[in-house]
């Protein structure tokens, strides 16, 4: 809730170059596009789990695996759109 007030409030000082800029938006759709992957990671994983219990721990971890990466990357995005305010 705070970010979304802060960036309607937030007057940019333009401190970003346009170059700079143009990197965190091609970073932040790298890290979208591997978001997508790995959530296509999760799903096909948890048709697995259905399909063949025996191995039920092992696709476990590796969802658990995927969600960290999913949750450390949508933190970078934010943190890349908090940098594009002043861009």
């Amino acid at each position: 809730m705070f970010r979304q007030i802060y960036k309607k409030m937030y007057k940019s000082k333009k401190t970003i170059s346009k170059e700079s800029a143009d990197k965190l938006r091609e970073e932040m759709d790298v890290l979208k596009a591997d978001i997508c992957k790995r959530e296509q990671q999760i799903d096909k994983f948890k048709g697995l789990i259905v399909e063949d219990p025996d191995f039920k721990e092992r696709y476990m971890e590796r969802i658990t695996v995927h969600k960290e990466f999913i949750s450390k990357h949508k933190n970078k995005i934010q943190q890349n759109e908090m940098i594009l305010l002043d861009s």
